[in-house]
């Protein structure tokens, strides 16, 4: 199945500079092959199980107050940073965790934090 993107964007002030935040995240759905060992009245069975593992995965871009404001470029920058593992990934076998919903709740939740707490995240000059 094809990833699908999702994405958010925020503003903070951090020593009297105006920062944009821009979070997105990548959703993805892989066929993955679990084993089952199963003994019972002595007799063992293994089993190559099939089931779906969804993932979502985050990136962040913080544009600079010398720099031009791009959103897209800000957008493509926290989307190239989700391939080098990003802020983290979330990983379930239970499509229900990981909606469509719930998957922009995540990354809109996560786009507020950085502005909630902008210092943590931009090192001090």
């Amino acid at each position: 199945m094809r990833p699908k993107y999702f994405t958010a964007q925020s503003t903070a002030a951090i020593n009297g500079e105006l920062r944009t935040i821009f979070v997105a995240g990548k959703w993805e759905k892989k066929k993955v092959t679990r084993t089952a060992v199963v003994t019972k009245n002595r007799v063992t069975t293994i089993a190559q199980i099939p089931v779906y593992e969804y993932s979502l995965t985050l990136g962040k871009a913080i544009c600079h107050p010398d720099d031009k404001f791009d959103a897209s470029v800000g957008m493509k920058l926290a989307l190239k940073r989700i391939k080098n593992g990003g802020l983290g990934r979330i990983k379930t076998e239970d499509y229900t965790m990981l909606t469509e919903d719930a998957c922009q709740v995540l990354v809109d939740n996560k786009a507020k934090y950085i502005a909630a707490n902008i210092e943590r995240f931009i090192p001090a000059e």
